[in-house]
């Protein structure tokens, strides 16, 4: 719905990409923006916008009122342009700057696809958060919001525990597993899970595990997880969130 607003477009250890220095525009990262923008066929459309240290961000978005199976979940890179405006490109995508943003003391407000501000501008604007959430990798629950075919909203969930330890839920069946995490690599193996016939969990257990199975390697960005596969890679295998912070609907 947003992109109606905006426009859409095994090896050596592998190095996560560096870390940029936090423009002044932007200040302290991870930096968290919420907000709800109007929508014609909803109540709103609640946003949550995570910019990480590694230029990386996360984009999540709900529709209000309407029954949906899942958030939207766009992942990407962002940058500062020659125009000061924080340009937000999907991973997925070749259009850089896909949707811009202005930067107004502590607010991000939307552009339109040819630059202009969409009025009324004070209804298409983010709010910074004033303490934005920080995790660890090990001992968090990371409940999966995005991965193919998976059902968001239930209890699938997976926590690595200090000992290289994989544990978690299916939504239906207990899994557990093995996993090595150095820099940014991580490889999970010996995933196993016990054996209830729950059908309408089937797709998200298949998912998980088979998201688990490629991984090699994994961020964290504020509150989310997001396993990726091979170096080069830029579209996320999928993408978990710490359930203590659970996405707000406005400021």
């Amino acid at each position: 719905m947003f992109c109606l607003l905006a426009g859409c477009a095994s090896g050596p250890a592998v190095k996560d990409s560096p870390v940029v220095a936090a423009p002044e525009a932007i200040g302290d990262l991870p930096a968290q923006y919420v907000g709800t923008l109007p929508c014609a066929d909803c109540d709103g459309i609640a946003l949550w916008l995570t910019l990480g240290p590694r230029a990386s961000y996360v984009l999540q978005q709900r529709a209000i009122g309407v029954e949906q199976d899942s958030d939207y979940i766009e992942v990407g890179r962002w940058d500062i342009d020659d125009q000061k405006r924080l340009a937000l490109t999907p991973a997925d995508s070749d259009e850089l700057g896909a949707s811009l943003w202005a930067i107004d003391d502590g607010r991000l407000v939307a552009l339109d696809e040819n630059g202009r501000q969409i009025e009324p501008a004070a209804e298409y604007t983010l709010t910074r958060r004033a303490h934005p959430v920080s995790r660890g990798l090990t001992e968090t629950d990371w409940f999966v919001v995005n991965a193919p075919d998976a059902h968001q909203g239930g209890r699938a969930y997976i926590r690595f525990d200090p000992d290289n330890r994989l544990v978690g839920s299916t939504g239906c069946n207990r899994l557990s597993g093995e996993y090595e995490h150095e820099d940014a690599g991580l490889s999970v193996s010996g995933l196993a899970t016990t054996r209830r016939a729950c059908p309408s969990f089937e797709d998200t257990e298949q998912s998980m595990l088979e998201a688990l199975r490629q991984t090699e390697r994994a961020r964290v960005l504020a509150n989310y997880l997001l396993l990726f596969g091979p170096a080069g890679d830029r579209s996320p295998l999928a993408v978990f969130q710490a359930d203590s912070e659970a996405m707000p609907v406005a400021p």
